[in-house]
Parts: C-alpha cells; structure tokens; sequence
C-alpha cells in the first residue's frame, strides 16, 4: 500500500492474504493480529476523516483458539535437560525457564542490558513483544554465571562460527549476552530425544516456549500475588498469566482438598474413625517392652513444640500424631511383633 486509495476495496485483498499466511503454518492469534492493526489503522484515518467508511469493516475472523497445549516441564525433566546440554545452550534454556524471556526478546539481549547492580535485565521497548520496556530480575547464581560467560567472550565466537556455515541474514547484537541458534525448538528437541523426555504427551506438548510456561507455573508455585505473578510474566492483565499460561497440578489440587478436609471434618466426630486412631496410638506409642517415658523421648519434637509454632492447642492432638507416626512408619501389629521379638533376643 502506498497511498490511502489503495485502501478501497481491500478487504478481499487482505483476507487473500491472511489465508495465504494460514496455509504457511500462521496461527489464528497471529492472523487476528495482523487483521486487527489494519483495521486499526483504517478506524484512526476514519475518525480524522481520511477515509468515509472503514474498508476492512467485516472481515473473517479466525479461530485464535490454541491448536495445541503446551505442558509443564517436572523439575526432574529440567535438571536432565541442563545436564544433558552444552554450555552455551544451557546457559540459555536456564536464562528462559528462570525469567520467562522469549526467544525473539533473548536474541536481542546484549551486555549492557545486564545490571550487576540491580542484579536483572533491563529490556528494550523496541524489541519486547509488548513494546513496553521492562526489568526482569536473576537469582544470583544465574548473574554469576552470565558474569562469567561475558568474560569468556564465547557468545561472539560463537555466532562467528555460526555465520559462516549460515544463510541466515538476521542481525546480530554487537555485544550479544547469549548465543541464540536459529531454530531453538529444533536444538531442545534434539536433547531431549537423546535423554528419553517426550516431545508430546497426554498433557500437552514440549518445545521452547514451554520453557516460558514452566516459568510462569514456577511463579505461581512458590507463592507469588496474583499481581507480582502477573508482573514477572510481563502480562497486561492476570488472564493471561492465569488462564492461557496457567497450569494445574493434581498434587497440588489433592493437596488442597486434603487441607480443607483437614479443617472441616474432626476425627473424633467419627467414633469409628476415633476408635481406629485411638487403636494405632495403643499400638505405636505404648508397647510392652519399652520403659516408661521411651517412645516419647523418641519424638523429635513434643506436643508443647508443636503448639507454639503450630500457633495454638491443636484438638486430638495425640491421636493426630499417631496417625501421622503410623503412615511415616508403615507398621503394623505383625511389625510390632517383629520389632518386640527382636529386642527381647538382643537382652
């Protein structure tokens, strides 16, 4: 387009476009990208009077639903991956699964953008993905071993070598951070091919930006405000962190129940419940065979203990530790008689 006529009639000529770009592998969030800036565009010289009517008013919409879910990486499936990496990938999977920087936005990171002082990344507004610049903060490990690597020079040697097996024609930071490959997604799923981590499961699939994904479900996992969460994600609203990044974890979901039911329900409200409970404390902290006072000098903490930081007097205290000794331990009244039989031997 080069002058504002070229507008008239566009919008078959637009729409011929985006397909075209559908049929190329562009998503649908993509698409209703582009098709939103143009009309845009159109709507702000309609309200100066540029244009009589928005040329592009009733355009296709596209379905901008995920075709695909990416997953969560476990903590285990991480360190194999870390591990199983050469330094310069290492170094940059751990830079995007500890900050949430996106590919495009790593590329473009140099050595000035890293602030020893304030101990993080300041980002550009002219190449982050919301066009707004940012600071990201790094865990002091991370900072130390970013120190060291710029002091290695290795990122610029790197990319040497890289450009003269390479057609690529993209540019390059004069100082780069990192060492970025062309296709990252390709470079992780090698590695994790090699070390026997799926690419694609029941629960979605793996690739790059599922690094950002483990990211933000880290956040949310240690305890962060829906507002700091949001916040390190760099969204512009909390949905977006928590309804397109945001995963759940059936751990975590039963752990929640068993917390509520842990409050609502009382065991001694169960006289069944309270029999059995009361049953296995005989059984733990009261044998035979032991002197008085033993089992409970046993304990590495006492009932007094547990009430101070526990911030007040739990109710059925006694039982509720029992129970918890007989699930640690396992026993049962043939371990019992197990466990009798041979101290009566050693005497």
């Amino acid at each position: 387009m080069e002058t504002l006529s070229d507008l008239f009639d566009a919008l078959p000529k637009v729409e011929e476009v985006l397909y075209e770009m559908q049929d190329k592998g562009r998503v649908g969030k993509t698409l209703t990208n582009f098709g939103e800036t143009l009309s845009a565009f159109c709507a702000w010289c309609l309200e100066r009077k540029y244009l009589s009517a928005n040329p592009l008013q009733g355009m296709t919409k596209f379905d901008t639903s995920p075709k695909s879910i990416r997953r969560v990486m476990t903590i285990e499936e991480l360190q194999l991956l870390l591990e199983a990496s050469p330094p310069h990938l290492r170094l940059l999977f751990e830079l995007a699964v500890l900050t949430g920087i996106r590919v495009n936005e790593l590329r473009n990171l140099t050595v000035d953008h890293l602030d020893l002082e304030s101990e993080g990344l300041h980002l550009d507004e002219d190449w982050t993905k919301n066009r707004k610049s940012g600071f990201q903060p790094l865990p002091t490990l991370l900072l130390q071993r970013l120190q060291d690597w710029i002091a290695s020079g290795k990122a610029k040697e790197l990319y040497r070598k890289y450009r003269s097996k390479s057609t690529d024609a993209r540019p390059i930071p004069s100082e780069p951070l990192l060492f970025v490959p062309l296709n990252p997604r390709h470079s992780i799923h090698r590695i994790m091919k090699r070390i026997g981590i799926a690419k694609e499961t029941a629960k979605g699939k793996l690739d790059f930006h599922a690094l950002r994904t483990t990211y933000i479900n880290l956040v949310d996992g240690s305890g962060a405000t829906v507002k700091e969460a949001q916040s390190l994600a760099r969204h512009s609203t909390p949905a977006m962190t928590y309804n397109v990044y945001g995963r759940t974890q059936a751990p975590r979901l039963a752990q929640a129940v068993e917390s509520i039911a842990a409050t609502v329900l009382r065991p001694e409200d169960d006289p069944q419940q309270k029999t059995n409970l009361d049953e296995r404390k005989c059984v733990i902290c009261v044998q035979p065979d032991d002197p008085p006072g033993e089992t409970q000098a046993k304990l590495p903490f006492g009932s007094e203990e547990l009430e101070k930081n526990g911030g007040g007097v739990r109710r059925g205290f006694e039982s509720h530790l029992s129970c918890f000794f007989f699930s640690l331990f396992s026993l049962n009244n043939n371990h019992i008689h197990s466990l009798t039989m041979m101290k009566r031997k050693r005497r």
